[in-house]
């Protein structure tokens, strides 16, 4: 389970990259797919690129934001090998991106470290490491609204034309401040507190209905920081139940207005184990 930021959801709707275009560890492809059926925490450790150069960058620039670090740390960022988490469609001569979306928008996340991922999206065991600059023209070329970057458990947001900046070799117009990302276990989960409206209840099971999504939960949800959220849990049983829940909140956003929540929610996709254990603490929306 992976726990994303406010407003948000994992989606299956991939970038599929040309193997052309990845390096997966300076590795042919032949010795790359054998690496790709391992285990991510086999690999962390000694396969995928642990970037030391980038995080030297990155804390001079984090100490002192002088023009000559900012310019270090982007070329640094720009050459190194950023992991993502992916998986190779079955017949397929591509490695499709891991994306979440964050409200209405669809976007990449990378890590400079494979700490970050395993903490982040653990539910997915494949991993591939591909240029910073190749990264980014992937989110251009399909059109991405973000790239969010875990740049050794700091969080950067890169949007709109600061993409393409970046896929072009240069460095965006300012530096995003750091977000936040909750991971794994660091959620506590309760009754929502205050109870759904009725109005809230009859549109979420109204479209659930209408589209077909079944196993929907509503519970609350403690952050690792302290700040409290509803949140509307599905339980997932692939990649296409993925896509189906972003079809689903799409449709749910055009009834709802954010009051209709009580206020800013998550929303969480989960396997029938996990989901389990939560379930004497859930308004159920639609079994």
């Amino acid at each position: 389970m992976a726990i994303l930021p406010k407003n948000s959801y994992p989606i299956a709707d991939s970038t599929r990259v040309p193997m052309k275009l990845l390096d997966i560890v300076g590795l042919p492809w032949s010795a790359a797919k054998r690496l790709l059926g391992h285990g991510l925490k086999t690999l962390a450790r000694g396969r995928f690129p642990a970037n030391g150069a980038l995080r030297a960058a990155f804390e001079a620039f984090s100490t002192d934001r002088s023009p000559a670090n900012r310019r270090a740390f982007y070329e640094a960022l720009l050459s190194s090998k950023l992991i993502v988490a992916a998986k190779r469609p079955a017949g397929g001569r591509g490695v499709e991106f891991v994306e979440l979306a964050v409200g209405s928008e669809g976007g990449i996340i990378a890590f400079a470290h494979p700490d970050g991922l395993d903490q982040a999206v653990p539910e997915w065991s494949q991993a591939a490491a591909v240029e910073g600059r190749v990264l980014f023209r992937m989110a251009l070329k399909k059109k991405r609204d973000f790239v969010l970057l875990d740049l050794f458990g700091t969080r950067l947001v890169f949007k709109g034309p600061d993409i393409g900046r970046l896929a072009a070799g240069g460095a965006p117009a300012s530096d995003p401040a750091p977000a936040k990302l909750s991971g794994p276990g660091q959620t506590k989960w309760s009754r929502r507190d205050p109870a759904p409206s009725s109005r809230l209840l009859s549109v979420l099971g109204e479209e659930a209905a209408r589209l077909g999504v079944s196993g929907c939960y509503l519970l609350g949800a403690r952050l690792d920081d302290g700040a409290e959220r509803a949140a509307l849990v599905f339980k997932v049983h692939d990649e296409a139940g993925l896509a189906s829940i972003r079809r689903y909140m799409e449709s749910v956003d055009l009834r709802l207005k954010p009051e209709d929540w009580g206020g800013p929610v998550h929303v969480v996709a989960m396997t029938g184990p996990e989901i389990e254990p939560l379930r004497p603490l859930a308004v159920v929306v639609r079994s």
